[in-house]
C-alpha cells in the first residue's frame, strides 16, 4: 500500500467562488454552518422504545436502514442507525436534515434517538408509503424492499413484485456491515424479525468493530486523494489505497434503502457506485415523468443550494420516487456539506459515474455546481438512452470517458484556469479528442435522442455538462429551462422563491 502525501494548502489550485448562493452560509452566520460545535443535547432525543422494527432495508459500513413502526400509532418510519464514527460525522448529517426541513422533495427528519446505555444515534425519517422505487433502475436488486406488495423498478412497469430473497441486502463484508448475534444492530434483517424492538442494546460488539475501523480510516482523511494529479511544487499525489472504494468519498458500501455512502473515512469495501452493476432503461419513464421527476429533483437541489448546502452524491440510487402519487425525496445527505466561499473541500466525494470533472482531477474549491453535472450525467442517459451514460472502471478512465464525449480541449482550458498539472500518463491516456455533437451519439439500446425531449434537452444538456463548473447552469436557472416547460404547472415551489 502507497502511502499519500499532504498537499500544502497553496499547492497549485486556483481558487473559486461560486457564482450563485456563494455567501448563504456566511450572512446565516458561524453558528448556522459550524456544524462541530453543533450541540446534540439540544436535539431533544426521542424515546427508543416508542418504535420497533419491521425489517432492515439495507446496511452500510456506518449505518442501517431499516422499516420501522411508532408502536402507538401504528405509524411507519425508516430508520437509521448510525453506528458509532467520529461526532462531527453525526453532527453534521443532523444539522443538514435540520436546515433542509420543510424543503420541497427532500426527505424529512422527524427525529433522533440515542440509547443512553450505548451511545447509538438513530434518526426518525420520513416513510414514503407503498410503492416507492429508485428513480430509474430496472433490477430487482436494485428494488427498494419492505413496502407493501413487492416494488417495482421506475423503468420496469411489467417487473415483478419482489420476494424478500430479491431484495436481500448484500451480503456482508465483515461484522460491521451486519453479523452480530442476538438481534444487535449488525443483525440481519431475519434475525431482528418482525416487530421486535430497536436493536440498539446489543449493539456493542459489531459497533465496536465498525468503530476501530472508522476512525483507522478516518486518519486517512485530508490526505489527498486519487493518483491523477502533480502539483505545482513537485508534490505529487499518491494511489488510492488498494480496495478502497474509488466511487463513493470514503467507500464502505451503500445503505441501499437509503442509497448511503455513510461517512467519510472509510476505506475497505467497495461500496456505493462500485457494486451499482444495474443498468437503467430510461425509455420505460415516460417522456412527461423524466421532465417531472427531474424538475423536481432540481427543485430539491435549488432549495439546499440557497442555504449553502450542497448534496455531493446525486445518482439514481439517492433519489426515490413514487409514481402513483407523483412524489419525489432526494435521500442521503450522509455526504452533505456547507459551501463555504474560499474552503478546500473532500475531492473523494460522490459516485464515480456521476462525478463531475473537477472532483476526478482533485479540485478542491468546488461548489454546488458538482451537484449539476451530476443531474446531466443522469439527464443524458436518459436522452441518449444509456444509462449509466460515463460508466469508467476506475476515476482515471472515468475521466477519459468524458473527455471522448466532451472533447479535450476544454477539458485543458480548465485546467491552465485552476493551475491543475495532471500526471504525463494521465494525459496521454486522454489523448485528443474533439467535442461529438449529441445528436451524433447513440445508446446502448440502439436509440438515439428521443424526438419527444426535442432540442431543449439537448440545450440542456450542454449547459449540465460542462468542464468549467462556472459556466455550468444552476438548479435555478435549470428550473426556468424551456425543457421543463411541459411540466412546470405540477411544480411544488415557485422557481426563484429562495434567498441567499
Amino acid at each position: 500500500m502507497t502511502t499519500r502525501q499532504r498537499l500544502p494548502p497553496s499547492a497549485g489550485e486556483v481558487r473559486s467562488v461560486s457564482r450563485v448562493y456563494h455567501s448563504a452560509c456566511l450572512e446565516r452566520g458561524q453558528s448556522y454552518w459550524d456544524y462541530e460545535n453543533f450541540r446534540l443535547s439540544s436535539l431533544g432525543w426521542e424515546d427508543v422504545d416508542r418504535y420497533e422494527v419491521n425489517g432492515r432495508l439495507g446496511f452500510g459500513r456506518f449505518s442501517e436502514v431499516m422499516e420501522g413502526v411508532e408502536v402507538d400509532s401504528g405509524r411507519k418510519v425508516v430508520l437509521k442507525v448510525l453506528k458509532p464514527a467520529r461526532t462531527y460525522k453525526v453532527k453534521r448529517e443532523i444539522r443538514v436534515l435540520q436546515l433542509l426541513a420543510g424543503g420541497p422533495n427532500v426527505l424529512s427528519l422527524e427525529g433522533v434517538c440515542r440509547d443512553r446505555h450505548t451511545g447509538v444515534t438513530t434518526l426518525i425519517l420520513e416513510h414514503l408509503g407503498d410503492g416507492v422505487q429508485w428513480f430509474g433502475h430496472t433490477t430487482a436488486s436494485s428494488s427498494l424492499p419492505g413496502t407493501a406488495g413487492g416494488v417495482r423498478t421506475a423503468g420496469s412497469p411489467n417487473a415483478v413484485d419482489a420476494s424478500p430473497k430479491e431484495v436481500r441486502p448484500p451480503p456482508s463484508r465483515g461484522r460491521e456491515a451486519g453479523a452480530a448475534d442476538g438481534g444487535g444492530a449488525g443483525a440481519t434483517a431475519s434475525s431482528i424479525g418482525q416487530g421486535r424492538a430497536l436493536p440498539w442494546r446489543g449493539a456493542s460488539s459489531s459497533f465496536g468493530t465498525a468503530t476501530s475501523r472508522a476512525t483507522s480510516a478516518d486518519r486517512r482523511e485530508g490526505l489527498e486523494e486519487g493518483r491523477l494529479l502533480s502539483r505545482a511544487g513537485g508534490q505529487q499525489q499518491q494511489p488510492v489505497a488498494a480496495g478502497q472504494d474509488p466511487a463513493g468519498e470514503h467507500g464502505g458500501g451503500a445503505a441501499r434503502a437509503e442509497g448511503l455512502h455513510d461517512s467519510e473515512g472509510g476505506g475497505g469495501g467497495r461500496g456505493g457506485e462500485a457494486t451499482e452493476k444495474e443498468a437503467v432503461d430510461p425509455g420505460r419513464l415516460t417522456d412527461y415523468e423524466v421532465r417531472l421527476y427531474l424538475y423536481k429533483l432540481l427543485q430539491a437541489l435549488d432549495f439546499a443550494h440557497s442555504r449553502g448546502l450542497m448534496h455531493r452524491d446525486v445518482k439514481p440510487r439517492n433519489i426515490v420516487i413514487n409514481r402513483r402519487t407523483r412524489s419525489l425525496r432526494l435521500i442521503d445527505w450522509g455526504l452533505g456539506d456547507f459551501y463555504i466561499p474560499g474552503r478546500r473541500n473532500m475531492a473523494r466525494v460522490g459516485s464515480r459515474y456521476y462525478k463531475a470533472p473537477e472532483l476526478l482531477v482533485g479540485f478542491r474549491f468546488y461548489d454546488y455546481a458538482v451537484d449539476i453535472f451530476s443531474v446531466g450525467c443522469m439527464l443524458a442517459g436518459f436522452l441518449l438512452n444509456r444509462e449509466p451514460f460515463f460508466r469508467g472502471k476506475d476515476n482515471e478512465d472515468q475521466l477519459v470517458r468524458i473527455a471522448l464525449v466532451l472533447g479535450t480541449q476544454g477539458l485543458h482550458d480548465f485546467l491552465r484556469k485552476y493551475d491543475v498539472v495532471l500526471e504525463p500518463r494521465l494525459l496521454e491516456m486522454l489523448g485528443t479528442h474533439r467535442k461529438k455533437p449529441w445528436s451524433s451519439i447513440v445508446g446502448g439500446g440502439g436509440g438515439g435522442c428521443g424526438e419527444a425531449y426535442g432540442p431543449d434537452g439537448l440545450d440542456l444538456l450542454d449547459r449540465m455538462l460542462c468542464y468549467d463548473h462556472q459556466d455550468r447552469i444552476s438548479a435555478a436557472e435549470a428550473l426556468s429551462h424551456a425543457f421543463f416547460d411541459p411540466v412546470r404547472g405540477e411544480g411544488e415551489a415557485p422557481v426563484g422563491s429562495h434567498s441567499t
